[in-house]
């Protein structure tokens, strides 16, 4: 007996045999990021693009007295830009906090996300925010930035030291008796009363970046009067020094 399976069923001579195309459909890559590989790609970034000028890169930086903090900020003289990012590990629930202290006080600001954050942080950052988007393998722009149009005065005062407040009081007023015993709050509302915010503003960029770009080994252990440590987590950027790019750690 002859197998069914065995047979072949007559074709057509007007008719050729069909031959069945199979086509692959090419799925998109994706790649899971995190706060590693989004901090590595944004410095990459960061570093190339202020390698022609004397900025200072410094992570994690406070402000309103380290309330809260922008993963990445570089300062100079004349402005102050920060960069916080979100990845596909973490959750947009302190961003309107962060949104707003970060808007009070930095000059431009940058966020840095995954696809998966995207739409829903450009409903809550201003809209003065550059927003960029990286999947960890391709990087584009969303929403190119502007200057924030809204700096506060007394919250970039919040961002110095006591001995830079009074070393901003003399410039600006002369010394005054009894200056070396007030607290950062009463120097605060005298600075506030007495200088113009615009002034103020420019001041607090010209002392912090004085701040970040003295080597590290000549820097005092605490912050005077606050309740942490100096931070030491910053990266010298001077293109005509290249023996100084990096501060010499204390021995």
């Amino acid at each position: 007996m002859r197998s069914c399976f065995n047979q072949s069923l007559p074709l057509s001579k007007n008719m050729p045999p069909k031959i069945e195309s199979f086509k692959f459909k090419r799925e998109p890559v994706f790649m899971q990021t995190n706060d590693a590989v989004l901090r590595r790609r944004s410095e990459k970034r960061i570093y190339r693009s202020i390698r022609r000028t004397k900025s200072v890169v410094v992570h994690e930086f406070g402000v309103r007295m380290g309330e809260n903090r922008v993963d990445i900020a570089t300062v100079n003289r004349r402005s102050l830009s920060g960069y916080e990012l979100k990845s596909d590990r973490d959750s947009l629930f302190r961003l309107p906090k962060q949104s707003e202290a970060f808007s009070s006080t930095f000059d431009k600001m940058t966020i840095v996300v995954s696809p998966l954050h995207t739409e829903a942080a450009l409903k809550i950052v201003p809209e003065w925010w550059a927003v960029h988007e990286d999947n960890g393998l391709r990087y584009r722009v969303v929403r190119t930035g502007m200057k924030n149009p809204n700096v506060s005065a007394s919250d970039c005062l919040l961002l110095l030291w006591k001995r830079e407040l009074i070393e901003l009081v003399c410039d600006a007023i002369g010394h005054q008796r009894g200056i070396q015993s007030m607290t950062k709050q009463e120097l605060n509302a005298l600075i506030i009363a007495c200088v113009q915010p615009n002034s103020i503003i420019s001041a607090t960029r010209q002392m912090l970046w004085k701040r970040f770009s003295t080597p590290i080994a000549v820097q005092p252990t605490s912050c005077d009067d606050s309740l942490m440590p100096a931070a030491k987590n910053w990266d010298f950027q001077f293109p005509l020094y290249p023996s100084c790019q990096r501060p010499l750690a204390s021995t």
